[in-house]
């Protein structure tokens, strides 16, 4: 037997034996999860993608255009929140180059880049909740003004 056949085979015999401890079930619960939020998250982004696609057509142009963009985007948005939006998406920009390549990363790398996710949205979230407080607040004022 060459040695590549014999170094394969040992290969084989080691992974064999590891196989034995997997979890079945678990390992294909975790993968049925993962598909369906993966599905979920391909199916957003579709949709959103289709329904607002003006605004990523200009995503396509965006790094020439990002100071007018962000000009533009820092008049609309209440001053307050503007920082921690831009920071979520500096934080998302600096990732965004590993999320091509998910699958060829390392599993400490991976969870890493998930937990940054996880922070970013939370971030984007917390800040979605005071703009419509802030929103709410407004709006009870203006109703107020206009009862008095």
């Amino acid at each position: 037997m060459a040695k590549e056949e014999e170094i394969e085979e040992e290969k084989l015999k080691a992974a064999l034996e590891k196989a034995k401890s997997v979890d079945i079930d678990k390992m294909m619960r975790a993968f049925v999860e993962m598909f369906r939020a993966y599905s979920e998250m391909i199916k957003r982004i579709g949709l959103l993608e289709r329904d607002n696609k003006d605004a990523f057509d200009s995503m396509a142009y965006l790094g020439s255009i990002a100071p007018q963009f962000l000009k533009a985007l820092a008049k609309r948005a209440p001053p307050a929140e503007f920082g921690a939006f831009i920071q979520a998406f500096l934080d998302l920009f600096e990732i965004a180059p590993k999320l091509d390549e998910i699958m060829k990363l390392p599993a400490e790398e991976k969870i890493q880049i998930a937990e940054k996710l996880g922070k970013i949205a939370d971030t984007l979230e917390e800040m979605i909740i005071r703009v419509e407080n802030q929103k709410k607040v407004e709006s009870k004022h203006d109703v107020q003004a206009r009862s008095a």
